[in-house]
């Protein structure tokens, strides 16, 4: 199957360097942000002069921003491209949040679910949130917790006679 190479294309971007091709391609496999991912593979398919349907309707993504990822490779290059991420959804522990579980870890000797309950004591209005993620968090302030036994081994010393 021969793809049409598009005169609209042609328009949307200067013709690559050997360097900057090589880079999209890394970024375009190697990146961890999916969206920079998707960037670098649509500014290397306007590179080969497709259609900017073609490459929304493979990418999944719409005409518009296919434009987008042009005029920001056009002006700014690879910063144009990769000026923050954007995506994911907003995070549930917030610093505030976790400021509040760190001073209550270093206060009160509790499990992370016990910190996880005086958190909402003290915060109703506060997300629904996993103790990983409650524990991860922790960690970055040096605090981390060992699971509790429900039992423990007791050994009975050896008595010499």
């Amino acid at each position: 199957m021969k793809i049409k190479k598009d005169k609209v294309a042609q328009k949307l971007i200067l013709p690559l360097t050997a360097n900057e091709l090589l880079e999209l391609e890394k970024v375009a496999r190697t990146h961890h942000f999916p969206d920079y991912r998707f960037k670098a593979r649509g500014i290397i398919a306007i590179n080969a002069e497709l259609k900017p349907d073609t490459i929304a309707e493979v990418l999944g993504v719409t005409r518009k921003t296919v434009y987008n990822w042009a005029k920001w490779w056009r002006e700014d290059g690879f910063d144009g491209l990769l000026d923050g991420h954007k995506g994911g959804r907003p995070v549930k522990l917030t610093d505030e949040l976790i400021a509040c579980a760190v001073e209550i870890a270093t206060n009160e000797a509790l499990t992370l679910a016990g910190i996880k309950l005086r958190m909402l004591e003290l915060h109703p209005q506060a997300p629904d949130f996993s103790l990983d993620r409650l524990a991860f968090r922790l960690k970055e302030h040096r605090l981390s917790f060992k699971r509790c036994r429900l039992s423990l081994k007791k050994s009975v010393p050896n008595k010499i006679s």
